[in-house]
């Protein structure tokens, strides 16, 4: 079966997963009294919220457009964006080795977060294979590189460390 996702789909997915990173940057800013860490993290949960709410209102937009086109029906399509969201690093119950438990010292904590972006931008850019048209496509592209932003400002601390 060859399996396509519209623009529609990939911003519910995009929603999920940024759910999840939010909850896992909220959960790492709670371990650490370290006040530039905690700081960090909070803001980075912050960021996924905001993308979050991006990513709706892209979603309803899109599926506005589409409505004036004909009849839309997301449920039509193969996609279950809990699922597909669950694929990736910031997913419920990830591997140990990726989750920040408090007891990491900050550097290390850094990195893990850093590995976890950089496996987000992997699964987003195999998503890619995915999208059913460039619109969809050009729509993983930003998120890719909001995802790289991530990386650029927790490299950056971990460089001042």
């Amino acid at each position: 079966m060859d399996v396509k996702f519209s623009g529609y789909q990939v911003l519910e997915i995009a929603e999920q997963i940024e759910q999840n990173g939010s909850r896992f940057y909220t959960e790492a800013a709670e371990l650490f009294d370290d006040p530039q860490l905690h700081d960090l993290f909070a803001r980075l949960a912050e960021w996924e919220t905001t993308h979050k709410k991006l990513f709706a209102q892209m979603r309803k937009q899109f599926a506005e457009q589409l409505d004036d086109l004909g009849t839309f029906d997301p449920d039509i399509y193969m996609s279950n964006p809990r699922l597909m969201a669950s694929l990736t690093v910031f997913a419920i119950g990830a591997d140990a080795d990726r989750q920040i438990t408090g007891t990491e010292t900050p550097e290390v904590a850094l990195k893990k977060a850093i590995k976890n972006e950089k496996d987000t931008i992997t699964f987003y850019k195999g998503l890619k294979d995915f999208a059913r048209d460039s619109a969809c496509a050009g729509t993983l592209d930003e998120i890719i590189e909001e995802e790289k932003r991530h990386i650029k400002i927790l490299t950056e601390s971990l460089e001042q460390r």
